[in-house]
């Protein structure tokens, strides 16, 4: 079925990401919005950052990141990225593990992925936290994955 967005669905999308804006632009963590793409045999092949705020991009190096392809930019962890975040979106499972970004010294952070919209919309919201002070391996789950999906699910319109 082909969906033709109306101008009350543009008006609702503006209102919330006016709503929210001022928490995405200042909360003290890095998050982004990445939409999965995926080709016709329904495997996942990239990511397109549809929205970072400045504590993402410090953290993880990559500046102006909105608007581009995870592929695009040539991340070394770009691969799993891809793969994590098609597994969320597709499942809707939340998820939680840690990875080390190169900046001008390497960081651990700890990464919250959480599916957001509707199911088709294959949209990932990520939270990226600076204080990972654990020693378990890349990817490794964690038993917080509720707190960062519960915040999501409590939010009555879209986070855009």
């Amino acid at each position: 079925m082909w969906w033709q967005p109306t101008a009350e669905d543009t008006h609702k999308r503006t209102r919330s990401h006016e709503r929210y804006q001022p928490l995405f632009d200042h909360i003290n963590k890095g998050v982004c919005v990445v939409e999965v793409l995926f080709n016709d045999a329904d495997q996942p092949v990239d990511g397109k950052f549809n929205q970072t705020n400045s504590v993402f991009d410090e953290l993880t190096g990559l500046q102006n990141a909105a608007g581009k392809r995870i592929c695009e930019l040539e991340l070394e962890y770009a691969e799993d990225w891809v793969e994590i975040l098609a597994q969320v979106a597709k499942t809707g499972d939340s998820i939680h593990f840690t990875q080390s970004f190169d900046q001008p010294e390497e960081q651990r952070c700890e990464i919250n992925a959480v599916r957001i919209g509707e199911p088709d919309d294959l949209t990932v919201a990520v939270l990226v936290d600076d204080s990972a002070e654990s020693d378990e391996s890349i990817l490794s789950p964690q038993p917080n994955d509720d707190r960062f999906e519960a915040l999501i699910e409590a939010t009555t319109e879209g986070v855009y």
